[in-house]
């Protein structure tokens, strides 16, 4: 038997520095743009340092692994032409079955391995965790799954409904048996599944001084996993549904994610309501917990993440620091190397079941600005901060169940925290969530517009505020008595001395609806902040402006004659 390739089977080098890829390529071709490959990988594996794979139009089901870079100033370049997606999701064949037993449609059928991403007519599904809803795992009866699926998600207390949570698959290793229960019991032979493993569908390890732009991915647990690599570049890909975006891990610096989308487009309701609690209790108590859009973990630092769109996600950008959960705050100072010098910015974050903006841990000279979050459940998250200083400034926050929310729960360490010129529109202007201990003495919150109908909410047993305030603006919404009872709180604590209070229910700015956040000339913000350089002795970031350099600037994001912003701003050149 003649075993030898014809000799235009032979991979042949190409006559320049580009690898073409078409999904009607060959793998055994040149690579040249008339004679292109079949697979990504192997354009990425024969590609020289420096040079660049260009994907055509087209869907590809690859798991890509990058280890090749290039060099400061040549980078090597993956580019996707409009059109070319990168899906995770593997072939399953099902054959749905009734599982009376299990409860009212309820349907299973064999799986081969443990899908940690399904979607439903390309809707994201949540899934409840084996390890977490079984006896084995210790659950309660009414959050075993058999009892989840028969009578739905027990909610706060409130009795199981299916309102929110709209639908659930569950693995169990036991049988490789894939179980499914979707809104009204409908039959799941009438929809179109993808079931996709723990599998990053691009991960770059260690290759450094990469640009990866304009793909879609879809179908995946994680779109882009980022180690051991600086200077990589993720420009223009639209990522989702997968249950992460990006996630910048170990050994990553100085990397940029820009000009990207990131969704889950749930199957259940991710809007903040009533209803949405079953889908973030389903997550919380029985699922794989929290999930994000950007998600900057125990890095080198030095990343910039700006001009994202991430929407109907569960969080939206967050950084973590920490190696455990429940450390102590001396333990944690032995990792405040990690994410020092973040720069995150002009991101529109919109439709999170969870927070928006949670930055976590050391935060060494971290900058969080100019961001708008919209119809979030936490906009702001300020959780658990060691070391700092953090800069929370410019931001814009609309129709969020909380805007500004100061967390606990650990052991606090003394961290300096800058919250300024923030403009607000959540009914508390700050919330303390299980701030206990120490409280947060070395947080600085000036210059900010609250539209609020109170000073502070207490949730979680927190102690009295006991950080330093002034120079805000609060514009009273509502006739609630938490107005005054807080405004005098603030007044015995010796806080807000020099702020205004106003009560005549007008907005400081120029609309609500449609979202206009700029100041009127008629606004109390104008002229009522303080110049923060003379105040603290040193500049602060984002203040080089002559708005901000007189002795009393206009308070909130948007000084007087500044026009609401577009976020994410275009790309240039577009």
């Amino acid at each position: 038997m003649n075993t030898e390739v014809p000799p235009e089977k032979h991979a042949k080098m190409p006559s320049t520095n580009i690898l073409y890829v078409s999904v009607d390529g060959d793998d055994a071709a040149t690579g040249e743009a008339d004679a292109p490959l079949a697979s990504i990988q192997t354009a990425i594996d024969r590609i020289s340092p420096s040079g660049e794979v260009r994907v055509r139009s087209g869907v590809y089901f690859e798991h890509l692994q990058i280890s090749k870079g290039g060099k400061k100033g040549q980078p090597t370049r993956i580019t996707g032409e409009a059109g070319a997606v990168i899906d995770g999701s593997l072939p399953v064949d099902v054959h749905w079955e009734l599982a009376a037993d299990i409860g009212p449609g309820v349907w299973v059928t064999q799986m081969p391995f443990d899908p940690r991403t399904v979607t439903v007519d390309g809707k994201f599904l949540t899934l409840l965790n084996q390890k977490r809803v079984t006896e084995a795992s210790g659950a309660k009866q009414d959050w075993l799954w058999t009892t989840i699926f028969k009578e739905g998600i027990n909610s706060k207390g409130r009795g199981a409904t299916w309102k929110g949570v709209n639908g659930l698959g569950f693995f169990i290793s036991e049988g490789n048996r894939f179980y499914l229960r979707l809104q009204d019991q409908a039959d799941p032979a009438l929809s179109e599944f993808t079931f996709a493993p723990g599998t990053p569908a691009v991960t770059i390890d260690g290759a450094s001084h990469l640009e990866f732009t304009g793909f879609g991915i879809r179908n995946s647990p994680l779109g882009i996993d980022v180690t051991n690599a600086k200077h990589v570049v993720i420009d223009q890909c639209k990522i989702g549904p997968t249950r992460d975006g990006v996630r910048l891990g170990k050994g990553s610096q100085d990397c940029v994610v820009r000009y990207s989308e990131m969704f889950q487009n749930p199957y259940s309701n991710y809007i903040p309501d009533a209803n949405s609690w079953e889908t973030w209790t389903a997550h919380k108590r029985g699922g794989w917990w929290d999930m994000r859009g950007v998600k900057i973990e125990q890095t080198q630092g030095g990343h910039e993440i700006h001009d994202n769109h991430i929407h109907h996600q569960w969080d939206g950008i967050s950084s973590i620091g920490w190696d455990h959960w429940k450390s102590t705050a001396e333990e944690r100072m032995g990792w405040k190397e990690y994410n020092q010098n973040l720069n995150v910015h002009h991101n529109l974050i919109e439709d999170m079941n969870d927070d928006a903006l949670e930055p976590n841990s050391a935060e060494i000279n971290g900058q969080w600005h100019d961001n708008m979050m919209r119809r979030t459940r936490c906009a702001l998250r300020v959780k658990v901060i060691d070391v700092g200083p953090l800069y929370l400034y410019r931001n814009l926050f609309h129709q969020n169940i909380e805007d500004i929310r100061l967390y606990g729960e650990l052991e606090l360490n003394p961290a300096e925290v800058y919250i300024y010129h923030n403009t607000s529109t959540s009914s508390a202007a700050i919330t303390s969530n299980k701030v206990k201990g120490i409280g947060t003495p070395n947080y600085y919150i000036y210059n900010n517009l609250f539209h609020a109908r109170q000073w502070w909410k207490n949730s979680g047993n927190s102690v009295d505020p006991n950080w330093h305030a002034d120079y805000n603006v609060f514009v009273r919404t509502g006739d609630h008595d938490a107005w005054e009872k807080t405004r005098d709180l603030a007044r015995s604590l010796s806080m807000e001395t020099n702020s205004i209070w106003r009560e005549d229910d007008e907005p400081p700015f120029t609309s609500l609806d449609p979202l206009d956040l700029s100041l009127t000339e008629q606004s109390p913000a104008r002229s009522a902040g303080i110049n923060l350089e003379a105040l603290r002795g040193r500049p602060l970031p984002g203040l080089e402006s002559d708005a901000y350099q007189q002795a009393h600037p206009d308070a909130g994001a948007l000084p007087y004659g500044q026009s609401m912003p577009i976020i994410p701003r275009p790309r240039p050149g577009q």
